[in-house]
């Protein structure tokens, strides 16, 4: 009713999987929340991408990642992301959250100690995993069983202002899901 689940291939044993979650507001006409479960070769198992409640979604995400033997779930922090989060991770204790490494400046040397629960896509973080997604395109890696990813890969520009996203009217929560799984492997 929420959205589109779809399953390509159920978990094997013995096989690792990973899981990049990209969250919106779940307004009816909003973006779209979505994800992508991939294995230990970046090969794409599951996808989805729907409108959803913020609790809905962390407690969806808990559910595919137990299916997939406690994949790695790392949930975009940007925003809903904290609701998100929050419900996987605090209320319902998920077992293998994903923990962003953050470089940091302490006393002019820099730390590269510090973890960040969930992925936070910014200004700096953003293209290193539109630029490692673009350079599996590229080099003819990239492999998606997803039509709908390829629609929105088609939309997905560089913006007058230097910004990559979405044309104007069009989503990009797929790609984004997409790259942050890929970065997660």
């Amino acid at each position: 009713e929420r959205g589109n689940l779809l399953i390509w291939e159920e978990p094997m044993p013995g096989k690792s999987y990973y899981i990049g979650a990209d969250v919106a507001e779940g307004l009816e006409h909003g973006d779209f929340s979505a994800f992508f479960i991939v294995d230990q070769h970046d090969n794409e198992v599951a996808a989805y991408n729907g409108h959803i409640e913020d609790t809905a979604y962390g407690r969806l995400l808990c559910t595919v990642g137990a299916h997939y033997g406690n994949a790695l779930l790392g949930i975009e922090l940007n925003n809903h992301g904290h609701s998100v989060i929050n419900t996987a991770f605090k209320q319902l204790k998920y077992p293998n959250p994903y923990y962003m490494q953050q470089y940091g400046d302490r006393d002019g040397k820099l730390q590269q100690d510090l973890k960040r629960l969930g992925w936070h896509t910014n200004a700096k973080t953003k293209p290193i995993i539109i630029n490692a997604l673009a350079d599996q395109i590229d080099g003819g890696q990239f492999r998606t069983r997803s039509r709908a990813l390829v629609s929105q890969l088609r939309t997905f520009i560089r913006h007058g202002d230097g910004s990559i996203g979405a044309r104007a009217g069009c989503y990009d929560d797929l790609v984004i899901a997409r790259a942050i799984a890929g970065e997660l492997v």
